[in-house]
């Protein structure tokens, strides 16, 4: 089944949808988001306490990367597509 562009999206901004991107395990839930825009698109994602993440996109405005930065914790999940349907999320 082919996940849509925008629920990808959505996982990534919803509250329960978060706990996958929000880092190691044991991290706490992340609060106050403040979005940070370049036209359209989302571009980062500002937290209370200092955490961020920071998006990029695909030449079709599709979600290439979200990298959370918390502290000295950086964990990044690259989107892969295959026929412009999201495939895979990878974590490294």
């Amino acid at each position: 089944m082919a996940i849509d562009f925008n629920d990808s999206i959505n996982v990534i901004l919803s509250g329960e949808g978060l706990r996958g991107l929000q880092g190691p395990a044991g991290t706490a839930a992340l609060s106050g988001p403040a979005f940070t825009f370049t036209g359209e698109l989302i571009t980062r994602i500002d937290y209370d306490g200092g955490a961020y993440k920071v998006l990029t996109y695909n030449a079709d405005e599709s979600v290439n990367t979200v990298t959370l930065t918390d502290g000295d914790d950086v964990t990044t999940k690259t989107f892969n597509y295959e026929g412009g349907n999201l495939t895979s999320i990878s974590q490294s």
